[in-house]
């Protein structure tokens, strides 16, 4: 009796063995089957001086992956695998190595910097992986390779229509010149002098002058007499708030003119009460962009806070990516041909369309500061 009895009870265990094997078996053909949607690799500085404009365009990015999955299939929802840059070109080429060799993504929105985009650009090109950028402009990126997008304007762009500005709308003949040592002003600066000797605006001054430094005063009482009509400037939020004031409180009458890095919270902390300052900018328009106008009130509800220019490029990035890729069957090829026939899209941002280098073309926006507050001066169309 007992002999029959352990002899039951080892068939019973064996049963049991086996049906909890076949039990978790069918979990991991299921878990496999499981589809895993499409994923969307993000690269940006979340930490690290942009860390403000990066966080920015992180929500943006958010908020348009909620509204796209609403109507896609599960199967063909994007999944955001998102990474630190550090704001460093070396951080860079870390996430988009992680996310190509270890996250297998093949498409990619980021970086916000030049200087980390064209870093990571040609690793991009190698494997063949689609790097759409919603903030990047300097003009090294038009050539950077045939898988690189961006839905900012490049500086060739953006510094001609400042010149343009500076001499059509703003009367200047004579002009001095300051940017910051950085990619991205040394790109715009160059590319408005281009400009500007093309269509007969002097350069009487050009300054470069280092992230590091806080009192120009002295540069400043060097060029406050000086022939010029109009002083541009061409650099980061902060630097261009401090230039501004100093220019102010050193007595300089010359018109003043920015570029699109001034547009945003951290420049008006900086300089409340900025009058008198133009700047040429994408126009965030309620009154005419019903997709900025929908955007805007989703952001601010879910964030406590109203999108700037930053935000609103990641955002249309995202949904940018969400027309090239319909499908999880869409081939890193087939989204590549789907960006560059890609015509008037309508975004947060306007109307847009790429060039056959992967660059944006859209309307852009000259605005003025008024006691801290940003006014439309001109729309400026795509020339």
């Amino acid at each position: 009796m007992n002999h029959y009895l352990f002899k039951r009870n080892v068939t019973l265990s064996m049963i049991a063995v086996i049906v909890l094997v076949l039990f978790f078996v069918g979990c991991s053909r299921n878990e496999k089957l499981k589809p895993d949607g499409i994923k969307i690799g993000v690269a940006l500085p979340l930490t690290g001086d942009l860390a403000a404009w990066a966080n920015r365009a992180k929500n943006g990015i958010l908020l348009a992956t909620e509204e796209v999955n609403k109507s896609r299939n599960p199967k063909d929802q994007f999944k955001l695998i998102i990474e630190d840059t550090k704001s460093q070109p070396s951080g860079g080429v870390s996430v988009i190595n992680k996310l190509i060799n270890v996250d297998h993504v093949k498409f990619i929105i980021g970086d916000i910097s030049s200087g980390i985009v064209l870093a990571m650009a040609p690793i991009a090109e190698t494997n063949h992986v689609i790097l759409l950028s919603p903030a990047a402009s300097n003009p090294a990126i038009t050539k950077a390779g045939d898988y690189i997008f961006r839905d900012w304007p490049s500086d060739v762009y953006d510094g001609a229509a400042l010149a343009l500005a500076a001499k059509n709308e703003l009367g200047a003949k004579k002009v001095l010149v300051f940017y910051e040592d950085n990619t991205y002003s040394e790109g715009l600066a160059e590319a408005f002098k281009q400009k500007a000797s093309k269509i007969g605006l002097q350069i009487v001054g050009d300054e470069r002058i280092s992230g590091q430094e806080k009192d120009f005063r002295s540069i400043l009482e060097r060029h406050k007499n000086s022939a010029s009509d109009l002083v541009f400037v061409a650099a980061h939020p902060g630097m261009s708030a401090r230039l501004f004031i100093q220019m102010e409180e050193t007595g300089m009458k010359q018109i003043k003119l920015g570029c699109v890095a001034i547009q945003g919270p951290e420049f008006v902390k900086a300089f409340p009460d900025a009058t008198g300052i133009y700047f040429t900018t994408i126009l965030l328009d309620k009154k005419n962009n019903p997709v900025f106008r929908e955007f805007a009130q989703q952001y601010r509800e879910k964030f406590g806070q109203n999108p700037d220019v930053g935000a609103a490029h990641a955002y249309d990035a995202l949904k940018i990516f969400a027309v090239a890729i319909p499908n999880s069957d869409t081939s890193v090829e087939q989204a590549k041909q789907n960006l560059y026939n890609l015509k008037d899209f309508h975004g947060a941002t306007g109307t847009m369309s790429f060039d056959k280098n992967g660059d944006v073309i859209k309307p852009l926006a000259l605005m003025k500061y008024e006691h801290g507050k940003a006014i439309l001066v001109k729309i400026i169309k795509p020339f």
